[in-house]
């Protein structure tokens, strides 16, 4: 689990940031009904952070309750055909995600 994970949020564009500071080598964009996402990839091929659109949408919440958020956490949970993402923000705030994922692949290009 990725804890204490530096977090931003840009209450007049509604986007999220979660995650460490660390080198990305890309970034992956993920267009999902909820709000489009995008993943930071590391130079290891791992998920370092994210990049939530339209996040109180994508969360269920009213833009005040981000706006208040100070400390969260996601794990992740890979298998040869995906990642699994779980993130956890103050107040039970959660979401879940289940993408397509291949760290050979990524690591590849």
């Amino acid at each position: 689990m990725e804890k204490n994970v530096q977090i931003s949020y840009d209450k007049v564009e509604d986007i999220l940031y979660l995650g460490k500071k660390e080198k990305i080598k890309f970034s992956i964009d993920l267009a999902l009904p909820s709000g489009d996402v995008i993943l930071d990839v590391g130079f290891d091929g791992l998920i370092k952070g994210m990049e939530i659109f339209n996040a109180s949408q994508f969360f269920s919440v009213i833009q005040k309750d981000l706006e208040r958020i100070k400390n969260a956490n996601f794990s992740l949970v890979y298998s040869p055909s995906y990642a699994s993402i779980s993130i956890n923000l103050e107040k039970d705030i959660k979401s879940n995600l289940i993408i397509p994922y291949n760290k050979q692949m990524v690591l590849a290009e």
